[in-house]
């Protein structure tokens, strides 16, 4: 998966996040991986740090630019929040 080279993660972070980039709550994550509601809970506190994002909208947007730039080791912070979904497309 790319997200695991070029994000760094584990193949089940790349997996939990591919599923927060669809929307899915970590109720469906779980139900679709076969894990608990507090496993899956426990892999998004980690990816989030491992991302170095505040949430899940971050996480998603990393994973975007990780895909469609290539970007490697990609960091959102407070103080620069990712583009909207509407400047990246026009980008």
């Amino acid at each position: 998966m790319f997200l695991i080279k070029r994000l760094s993660l584990t193949r089940r972070q790349a997996e939990v996040l591919h599923w927060i980039a669809e929307g899915k709550t970590n109720e469906e994550i779980g139900l679709i991986l076969g894990l608990s509601f507090h496993t899956v809970k426990n892999h998004v506190s980690q990816l989030f740090q491992r991302l170095g994002v505040p949430g899940r909208t971050a996480a998603a947007a990393c994973a975007y630019h990780a895909h469609i730039r290539g970007a490697k080791n990609f960091r959102v912070t407070a103080s620069h929040p990712p583009a909207s979904p509407r400047s990246v497309i026009t980008q």
